[in-house]
């Protein structure tokens, strides 16, 4: 078996930091690359959730930078911790980002500054990936997506993975919001970031992702039914670009969610480091 540094990226990580099913599936996700061997490290958010949590034994490392955003430049404090099967834990900081009651809004409504929170995170995901140099980024959901575009824009050598938690949420913001990527303006076009007029960051990860991880068959029946939006005719990009699936042979008759896939079976966790592995095999970084 081939043993690999993976960083794995998302918004949520339970019992911490969780809204509904994400959290937990990243959490048993990280366990089982852990148990099979793997140098698993997640980052996520710092947000109020987790700095009120003292039994965390959250701590600041010693690692810092700044980062571009629009015409800001932001400085960034990276905290660590040890979580279950000795998984790491980064969180990053940035009180007015994350110091909140919510992770993504309050009283039924989205932040305002979505765009700006978590283009951010990704951003310090790039550099994160920068310094930890990892065999794997995986990124996870929307929250995360744009970090495969930056790793590619700056040609650094290290192999993505995109896996979609939700076709119904996809990241999608204003055009204006573009600019607080930094990228050259040809990056907010029909084949990337542009998504008929706005600026989609799900889109961008099946983009320019390496390869994308989906969570079983039924997910991906989902995203190729013409009728249903939520989609948005994501095969006519396949079409076009190497795609991996999760080809997990599972019996249950539940719903498509995560949390329904990922803690099911032992065997089902075992379909996860499987097909991990044979993509991160013979993935060529910055294809």
């Amino acid at each position: 078996m081939q043993f690999m540094k993976i960083l794995m990226a998302a918004s949520e990580f339970a019992p911490m930091a969780e809204s509904g099913e994400l959290g937990t599936s990243v959490t048993e996700l990280a366990r089982a690359m852990a148990r099979s061997g793997h140098d698993v490290t997640v980052v996520i958010p710092y947000y109020r959730s987790v700095r009120e949590n003292k039994s965390l034994g959250v701590r600041k490392s010693k690692i810092r930078f700044s980062v571009d955003l629009g015409s800001s430049i932001l400085p960034c404090e990276i905290w660590d911790a040890r979580g279950p099967d000795d998984v790491r834990l980064l969180f990053v900081a940035r009180d007015e980002f994350y110091d909140r009651s919510g992770l993504y809004g309050s009283d039924g409504r989205d932040y305002q500054d979505n765009a700006s929170r978590f283009i951010f995170f990704a951003k310090c995901v790039t550099e994160l990936s920068r310094t930890q140099l990892p065999d794997i980024l995986h990124a996870i959901g929307w929250q995360s997506a744009l970090a495969t575009v930056f790793i590619k824009h700056q040609g650094l050598r290290i192999s993505t993975i995109f896996s979609p938690s939700s076709l119904s949420y996809q990241g999608n913001f204003w055009s204006h919001d573009f600019a607080l990527t930094n990228l050259p303006g040809d990056y907010f076009s029909a084949g990337a970031l542009e998504f008929y007029g706005s600026m989609n960051f799900l889109k961008a990860g099946i983009v320019f992702a390496d390869a994308v991880v989906l969570p079983g068959e039924r997910f991906l029946a989902g995203a190729l039914t013409p009728l249903l939006w939520v989609g948005f005719r994501l095969f006519w990009w396949w079409r076009h670009r190497a795609m991996r699936k999760l080809a997990a042979s599972w019996r249950s008759e539940s719903g498509a969610s995560w949390d329904a896939r990922y803690r099911t079976t032992k065997m089902w966790s075992g379909k996860v480091n499987q097909a991990l592995e044979a993509i991160a095999s013979d993935l060529t970084p910055g294809r």
